[in-house]
């Protein structure tokens, strides 16, 4: 009876046990799990947005210009960082050079949601190309436009125009 006793009491720790060593979250260590434009990449768009995604989430105010840094050589390019979901975009404010190598990086300062960092910083390289990807307009925005014009335009004589107007180029326009 007090063996029986004994088995009950050491398999109902056992099983205790077994269930409260669940993984703790707060140990993951995040990583950068994909990159874009891909490590290594040739003829990337100028105008490129460079991207990374994390293994999980991170916590927004670490993911920044500080911790996404874009360079050519030892200059730092100038851009915005931005934040969603799993992701972190660098947009460059200007066009990239054409045909020179980036080095993108990701530093230990972006830490995950639970405050841990990255192990190590993660970097990848990229080459550009000659041209710039042209992006498409979305008409739906138009919308809110009573007067799209490809030329100038005038109120001559008096018009009334409640609106906005978009011109795309004109080189004057009498409104």
């Amino acid at each position: 009876m007090r063996f029986t006793k004994l088995i009950t009491a050491t398999v109902l720790f056992s099983i205790i046990g077994i269930m409260g060593c669940k993984k703790d979250k707060d140990s993951d260590i995040p990583t950068v799990v994909s990159t874009s434009p891909s490590s290594n990449a040739l003829n990337v768009e100028r105008n490129v947005i460079v991207s990374c995604t994390f293994s999980g989430a991170m916590n927004s105010s670490t993911i920044n210009t500080s911790s996404f840094k874009l360079t050519q050589g030892t200059t730092a390019i100038v851009g915005t960082v931005m934040y969603s979901g799993t992701t972190a975009t660098f947009t460059p404010t200007n066009s990239l050079l054409a045909n020179t190598s980036y080095k993108a990086t990701v530093t230990t300062e972006a830490k995950n949601s639970a405050g841990n960092a990255l192990l190590m910083e993660k970097t990848w390289m990229f080459t550009t190309g000659t041209v710039s990807k042209i992006t498409a307009v979305d008409l739906k925005s138009s919308a809110n436009y009573v007067i799209l014009a490809k030329t100038a335009i005038t109120n001559i004589s008096t018009s009334a125009i409640t609106g906005h107007i978009g011109l795309s180029p004109a080189a004057t326009s009498y409104v």
